[in-house]
Formats: C-alpha cells, sequence, structure tokens
C-alpha cells in the first residue's frame, strides 16, 4: 500500500531539522531565565537555612540582670522553694537553712517570675534590669496540710 504525504504538514526530516537549529544556541548566549532561576534558588535556600536556625528571642534582648530573695513559710521558717523564670529554663531552689536564691542570666524587661513551694506557687512581675539584681524582698509560700491519716 503506497503512502502519500499529508497535504501542509510537514515531513519528519523537516520537523528534525527545526528542532536542531533551535537547539544550537549562538556560543556566550544565555536566556535570562536561567539568571532569574538560579537566583530564585538561592533566595529559597537563604531563607530554608534562616528558618530552620533556632530562635532564641532571650539572646536578642540586649542585656539581662538577676533577681534575688528570700522564701519563708507562715510561721517565717525559711523553705528550699523552686524559682524560675516563666517561659525559659533559669530555675533555682532557695537554700533550705537561710531561704535565700539568687537567679541571673534573666533577659532585661518585664518577666513572670514564680516561687513554688508545696504544690502551690505565687507569681510575681518583675522588670529586670541590664547588669542589675532585682531584690524582691521576702517571700511567703502557702503551705498545704494534708489530713492526718493519708
Amino acid at each position: 500500500m503506497p503512502t502519500e504525504p499529508i497535504k501542509d504538514f510537514p515531513s519528519l526530516t523537516e520537523i528534525e531539522d527545526h528542532l536542531t537549529k533551535q537547539s544550537h544556541r549562538p556560543p556566550g548566549k544565555t536566556p535570562w531565565t536561567r539568571y532569574v532561576t538560579g537566583a530564585l534558588i538561592i533566595l529559597i535556600l537563604v531563607l530554608a537555612v534562616k528558618m530552620a536556625l533556632p530562635q532564641n528571642k532571650a539572646v536578642v534582648k540586649a542585656g539581662s540582670g538577676s533577681v534575688s530573695g528570700t522564701v519563708v513559710n507562715a510561721l517565717l521558717t525559711p523553705v528550699p522553694a523552686v524559682v524560675f523564670v516563666l517561659n525559659s529554663e533559669l530555675a533555682t531552689v532557695s537554700r533550705a537553712d537561710d531561704g535565700v536564691f539568687t537567679l541571673g542570666n534573666i533577659p532585661s524587661g518585664p518577666q513572670k517570675v514564680i516561687v513554688g513551694y508545696n504544690g502551690m506557687g505565687r507569681e510575681f512581675l518583675v522588670n529586670v534590669e541590664t547588669g542589675k539584681t532585682i531584690a524582691m524582698g521576702q517571700i511567703q509560700v502557702e503551705t498545704t496540710q494534708v489530713p492526718s491519716g493519708q
């Protein structure tokens, strides 16, 4: 069965010649899209690295300070209470013999200091100043009484 070419349709040889001509660019001519694509890839990598790094807001704040005080119970007896800064890993325990504590490296600015003892806690809003120790004074904590026999 004889084959006849379709009218107004290029032959396979003509298509190959056309593709060969398109793939050969003159040397030194790079399309601008390569530059734009490269720049976008670099931008995406920079943003990905920045987002992957930990964001420690305490380091960003200018300076740090300390708080100190004495923790006692209702009978004014010193107690070993836990003292920590809310939303941080900063914590200490007041000494059992005199109830004194000092907590340092607190980022400057308003901070919530929690003093907890025997399941009870008190919250204090303290404005920490760079290079200074804020004296919180004597802090009296409440204690819970466990009924006898339990």
